[in-house]
C-alpha cells in the first residue's frame, strides 16, 4: 500500500508542477494575443476573453485526465 501512496503523491506533485508551468505560460500568451489592443478600451475584454478561453481549454484537458485516472 505504501508504494501506491508514493506513486499517488508523485502523480499529484507532477500535476501540480504541470499546472504551475501552464499558468506561467497562459498570462504571457494572452498578453501577446491582446497586444494590438494595448492601451485601448478593448484591451481588458480581449485579454480576459483569452484567459477564459485558455482556462476552459485547460479545464477540459484536466477533466479528460481525471476521467482516465478513475
Amino acid at each position: 500500500i505504501r508504494l501506491s501512496l508514493v506513486g499517488s503523491e508523485m502523480c499529484i506533485r507532477d500535476r501540480r508542477n504541470e499546472q504551475r508551468a501552464w499558468l506561467k505560460g497562459r498570462d504571457p500568451a494572452c498578453k501577446r494575443a491582446s497586444k494590438a489592443n494595448e492601451g485601448g478600451s478593448m484591451w481588458p475584454l480581449v485579454f480576459n476573453s483569452c484567459l477564459e478561453k485558455s482556462t476552459r481549454k485547460r479545464t477540459a484537458e484536466l477533466d479528460r485526465w481525471k476521467g482516465r485516472e478513475q
